[in-house]
């Protein structure tokens, strides 16, 4: 699955909730080294929504970083210019 077919799961409400999610939580470890307490849990229910059957938990400290690592990847992508985007997962 690339990120086009990831990106059209969803609204352009939720997309924007995803990209405050994302900010909020980079700030937050930006600034006391620890992720948000609302963030990092609304993107584990958005990650459960999209891959119900790829489990992930909040007590796990790789969880976190996949998580996390994948919406940063995410809304990196969203934030791109349409002609510039490549649909890929991976960054070069």
């Amino acid at each position: 699955m690339n990120l086009d077919n990831i990106s059209l799961k969803f609204s352009e409400e939720k997309k924007k909730e995803i990209i405050d999610a994302v900010k909020t939580n980079r700030k937050s470890m930006d600034t006391t080294q620890k992720y948000h307490s609302n963030a990092l849990p609304f993107l584990f229910q958005e990650w459960h929504k999209l891959f119900p059957q790829q489990t992930q938990t909040l007590s796990c400290t790789g969880c976190r970083k996949a998580v996390t690592k994948f919406f940063t990847l995410l809304v990196e992508y969203w934030e791109k210019e349409p002609t510039t985007r490549t649909g890929a997962l991976s960054r070069p």
